[in-house]
């Protein structure tokens, strides 16, 4: 996972819209709740092949692996 911080002011009201890709490929551009609600300033880049899409394959399932990545974010640990 990669993130970066937007070169520009950005309000807090402005839902951020995050990347992701499974396996190489995009699965969407519009990926929200990956960051805690204080990172309105950033966004990231994901290419995984741990997290599972759902069905629809518009989004991912909220599981333990989902939440393991939300957490290690948060805590400012990075993907290592």
């Amino acid at each position: 996972m990669c993130a970066y911080v937007l070169p520009s002011a950005v309000s807090p009201a402005q839902r951020a819209r995050h990347r992701v890709h499974l396996k190489g490929m995009l699965l969407t551009e519009r990926a929200e709740q990956l960051l805690p609600d204080w990172a309105f300033f950033v966004r990231c880049v994901l290419d995984t092949d741990s997290l599972r899409p759902t069905a629809s394959r518009e989004s991912l399932y909220e599981d333990e692996t989902l939440a393991a990545v939300r957490k290690r974010w948060a805590s400012g640990s990075g993907p290592g």
